[in-house]
């Protein structure tokens, strides 16, 4: 209850067009499509380092503390299927 009337607070004596960016920003959807056999799409929260990425069948794996530059390399890899496998699966927590 603190954290909303905090950020009721902010909000209010923000100017009309930040609480304009703010929204544009919470607005956003975050997964981008990519091209695998078995995976749709990824997402992430950077300043999180959190990294979703769902599954064909709609399953989604979260990693924690994946730095971005982790993200961007998965983007462009050749095979996500490869990458997901030896990089994100061995080295990165899920929830």
């Amino acid at each position: 209850m603190l954290n909303w009337y905090r950020n009721f607070r902010i909000v209010q004596a923000a100017s009309e067009q930040d609480i304009d960016e703010w929204l544009e920003y919470i607005d956003r959807d975050p997964w981008q499509e990519v091209d695998s056999s078995f995976i749709d799409a990824l997402a992430y929260y950077e300043g999180a380092s959190v990294l979703e990425v769902r599954m064909d069948n709609g399953k989604i794996y979260t990693f924690m503390g994946v730095p971005k530059n982790v993200y961007e390399a998965f983007l462009k890899a050749p095979s996500k299927g490869v990458y997901f496998n030896k990089v994100l699966r061995p080295k990165y927590t899920t929830r």
